[in-house]
């Protein structure tokens, strides 16, 4: 099941946003000189990370398009191959919130990862304009969360991206001392115990965000990643249809779905989940996919279909941990596609 991957997307919150380039603004580099990532998240006005799909354009100090991308379903974007510079970052307005613009300073000899969240502003003449029958979410409707809460969930989230769950998790919980219904710290805390092997304080963790807002999709996919790992696959099942409904776009709940069919045996609804993962997420992050669809053509004995999963797996990310196993599958695969008779 590849569960360690699996863990890799839902804990570190894996980014699905569709980059393209804008090559002509990009500042050229000088020879032999570092490229940089420029990580972020995108937070609503009361701390949750933005859920719908925000266009976000990385740009020259001179204005100069750089790079676009737009946020994952849980507000994250990235983007790859900068060289040093002064940059801005946009968050471009929707009817509901202004157009956000934060400046960034690229500096490094060395190649690094450069992080900047962004806190969008509601636009006040659309605040009362929300239908009555639509769904909101507890934690879009409650007061702003209060900044010193908010400083702790972001020395956490660094802790976190430095791979240290144990500081992460103190971080986390000093910020849910001061503000108890921080859905995304709670949702965080729980990641970071998963890290740690810890599925039973996961588990409450998630649960936990889910009573403060019940229209949370994030801990129903972390719910159901645990059930996964316990192989109860109705429970996985149960909590991940119910994040699919809260959230139609989110990649990762579906390809855990597709798993989920496929420990059950209903191939059919497997593909059917891991094929809409796949239009919704994007490589690297989403690639994964594929090898998932390659195991179950496999199941299948269609051995062509599968050769193309694992042929565009290496080709969206030729550096994969498990490539030397990608690239021995392929070559399996090819003998059997070329001969028939053979089997892998």
């Amino acid at each position: 099941m590849h569960a360690a991957y699996i863990l890799l997307i839902v804990v570190s919150l894996a980014f699905e946003g569709r980059a393209h380039q804008e090559g002509q603004g990009r500042p050229a580099p000088g020879p032999g000189a570092a490229l940089h990532q420029i990580r972020g998240r995108i937070y609503l006005p009361s701390g949750a990370p933005a859920e719908e799909r925000f266009r976000v354009t990385l740009r020259t100090f001179g204005q100069s398009v750089v790079n676009e991308t737009f946020t994952d379903s849980l507000g994250n974007f990235e983007f790859r191959g900068v060289p040093n510079g002064t940059y801005e970052i946009v968050v471009w307005e929707t009817d509901r919130y202004a157009t956000e613009i934060e400046r960034i300073e690229v500096f490094s000899r060395a190649a690094r990862v450069f992080t900047q969240n962004i806190f969008l502003r509601e636009k006040e003449r659309v605040v009362s304009e929300r239908p009555a029958a639509e769904a909101v979410s507890v934690a879009r409707l409650t007061e702003a969360i209060p900044k010193e809460a908010r400083k702790e969930y972001e020395k956490g989230a660094k802790e976190s991206r430095k791979g240290n769950p144990q500081k992460a998790i103190a971080h986390f919980q000093r910020a849910l001392a001061l503000h108890p219904r921080y859905v995304q710290a709670l949702n965080d805390l729980g990641v970071q115990y998963l890290r740690l092997n810890d599925l039973a304080q996961a588990r409450a963790a998630f649960q936990q965000a889910i009573e403060v807002d019940p229209q949370a999709p994030h801990p129903h996919v972390n719910l159901g990643f645990i059930a996964l790992l316990q192989r109860d696959y109705e429970a996985a099942l149960a909590h991940l249809q119910r994040a699919i409904t809260l959230d139609p776009t989110n990649w990762s709940a579906r390809m855990l779905c597709g798993i989920a069919f496929m420990q059950t045996g209903d191939e059919q609804r497997a593909e059917s989940e891991l094929q809409k993962a796949l239009s919704l997420g994007s490589p690297p992050a989403a690639s994964i996919v594929r090898l998932h669809l390659a195991n179950l053509f496999l199941r299948r004995g269609e051995y062509a279909r599968a050769l193309e999963q694992s042929e565009r797996y290496l080709e969206e990310v030729p550096n994969a941990p498990n490539a030397a196993e990608v690239r021995e599958r392929v070559k399996k695969l090819r003998e059997v596609v070329r001969a028939p008779s053979r089997r892998p």
